[in-house]
């Protein structure tokens, strides 16, 4: 079995989704393999969110206005409390 995938992407009206759907297909593929992810994201869309939790990914909110230094540590965490290996 693949090691755990974590990715850290963000979406929004703003920024646009092309990043995480992009980092979705890398999903897909991983999945294909028998592989488990979760996504690290800012504040999602709703149809956004509800893609990623359709196609079988977990999702782990970051606080809104979330410094750089945070970001690092809640993705740490993240990908800690998965055993994330990539």
């Amino acid at each position: 079995m693949p090691p755990f995938l974590l990715l850290r992407a963000d979406a929004s009206t703003a920024i646009g989704v092309g990043h995480v759907m992009r980092s979705l297909a890398l999903a897909q593929a991983w999945q294909d393999q028998g592989g488990a992810v979760a996504f690290v994201c800012a504040p999602l869309p709703e149809k956004v969110a509800r893609r990623l939790q359709t196609e079988g990914c977990a999702i782990h909110f970051l606080p809104a206005d979330v410094s750089a230094e945070r970001d690092l540590i809640h993705t740490l965490g993240a990908a800690r409390s998965h055993g994330a290996e990539w």
